[in-house]
């Protein structure tokens, strides 16, 4: 079953998130990009699913640091948004994320793009393992 890393400082909704996802997936919770870091130097994610952190503060960089991580493995990333910011949206895009969702959000919408997000990871690897 696929991991899916779920960034969010958020307890409330970083419970919210893993109890809906891991229905269908295998998931981790942390409450921070140092701690998402420091799991992925021993684990993998099919998917980084990671709140929106304020540009230029201290967890927008370690944020960055773990889409770079990320883009090693071909690991997509979804940020969470909030309240449909384009600011926080054109941030997340600048950063390099697949996809961004703004808060609050329907479930189902969660589920579609996080599915729609693991097939392209998936397509992504198995096109470089093929090159």
């Amino acid at each position: 079953m696929e991991t899916i890393l779920i960034v969010e400082s958020n307890t409330m909704m970083r419970l919210f998130l893993a109890n809906y996802l891991e229905n269908d997936h295998s998931v981790k919770a942390v409450k921070s990009p140092a701690e998402a870091l420091e799991w992925l130097e021993v684990n993998e994610a099919a998917l980084i699913l990671a709140d929106y952190q304020i540009k230029n503060s201290n967890e927008y960089q370690e944020l960055s640091q773990l889409k770079k991580q990320a883009d090693l493995n071909s690991t997509p990333m979804i940020i969470l948004t909030d309240n449909d910011k384009s600011e926080q949206r054109i941030h997340a895009l600048e950063l390099g994320v697949s996809d961004s969702i703004s808060k609050p959000f329907s479930p189902m919408e969660l589920s579609l793009r996080v599915n729609l997000a693991l097939k392209a990871g998936q397509a992504r690897t198995r096109f470089q393992k093929v090159a």
